[in-house]
């Protein structure tokens, strides 16, 4: 699994950061989730990569625990240029 690591919210306004650090990539986003999906689909990543949103939660053996997983492809929304 792909880990997006969620950092600090960015000056209370429901930004955060956002870092892949297997793949060097960071950013800031009000849905780093799927901007971080966004990132690793220009990186060339396979779409059917499972991605996971980390911020530092453990599971009941003490290894960490993803807030919410999808496919790199599913964190992409379809951009339909031209419909509203």
């Amino acid at each position: 699994m792909i880990h997006v690591d969620l950092g600090e919210e960015i000056n209370r306004r429901g930004m955060w950061r956002w870092r892949v650090t297997r793949y060097g990539l960071e950013g800031k986003s009000k849905r780093p989730l799927q901007d971080a999906c966004r990132a690793l689909r220009r990186a060339g990543i396979n779409p059917n990569a499972t991605v996971g949103l980390f911020r530092g939660r453990l599971d009941p053996e003490g290894r960490p625990s993803p807030d919410t997983v999808c496919l790199v492809g599913e964190g992409v929304p379809n951009e339909n240029k031209g419909e509203t």
